[in-house]
């Protein structure tokens, strides 16, 4: 069962969520980017 928020947001096509959603990509490539580097930096100062 899909709420409809669900539905409002995706559309009628709405799949079940992946782990990764390729719509997203583009919002969450930075944001990983970021905290690779932050874990890079505390790992090479530490």
């Amino acid at each position: 069962m899909t709420s409809r928020r669900r539905l409002e947001k995706y559309g009628e096509d709405y799949q079940r969520p992946k782990i990764i959603d390729t719509s997203d990509l583009p919002v969450l490539l930075p944001a990983l980017l970021l905290v690779l580097g932050v874990i890079a930096l505390v790992a090479f100062l530490g």
